[in-house]
């Protein structure tokens, strides 16, 4: 299973992108610093674990899957210039400096609330019903693939704080009310509440 850790490389803008139904073609720029890959590699795309198909001196070619344009969202917010975060997958030796993070989006979310201070910004995201229960006051969540803490949780929405460090590294300061980001929840939660509803787990 390849993993990754949520915390971000790059940001990588949209070369071309085409997602119609008959065809599900990416292609981002290749960052600086991108040099030990190789066709088959899996790279986190947005939170998107996505199968490195080709690549040039200057681009990343990727096929998305019919599944993740329907989870995800992509076909109706991806265009030419968008600005994606990406990480290579973790090599056994890495360290983990956020959580797992699986690449296997779980929902998209909306963006309901931004509030920016002078080096700080706090974003408010609100998860559908289905998912609530996967979220917990200082749980780990993946927006957009950038491993986060949440903040606070309520029934409808989570709230999620970055600092300078995430400001610079990721596309999130960029969000602005009525986006939608790409939800993975822990592993870890999504795990147990299987066992649980398994009766493989009993309540104390």
């Amino acid at each position: 299973m390849k993993l990754f850790s949520g915390i971000i490389e790059r940001v990588s803008q949209v070369v071309s992108v085409n997602l119609e139904k008959t065809s599900h073609n990416l292609i981002l720029e290749r960052p600086d610093g991108f040099d030990d890959i190789k066709a088959g590699d899996s790279i986190c795309v947005n939170g998107v674990c996505l199968t490195l198909e080709n690549f040039t001196s200057s681009e990343l070619a990727f096929t998305v899957g019919a599944e993740t344009c329907e989870v995800t969202r992509w076909p109706q917010i991806l265009s030419k210039g968008s600005r994606l975060n990406i990480e290579r997958s973790l090599k056994v030796s890495d360290r983990i400096h956020g959580h797992s993070v699986t690449g296997h989006v779980d929902c998209a979310g909306l963006v309901v609330g931004v509030i920016r201070t002078a080096d700080f910004i706090r974003i408010e995201v609100a998860v559908p019903k289905e998912f609530r229960r996967m979220v917990w006051l200082k749980g780990s969540i993946a927006i957009n693939g950038v491993s986060l803490t949440v903040n606070k949780a309520n029934d409808e929405t989570i709230e999620v704080g970055l600092i300078p460090e995430t400001i610079i590294r990721t596309n999130l300061s960029t969000l602005v009310m009525g986006d939608l980001v790409n939800l993975e929840f822990d592993t870890m939660a999504k795990f147990y509440l299987r066992q649980y509803e398994l009766g493989n787990v009993k309540p104390n």
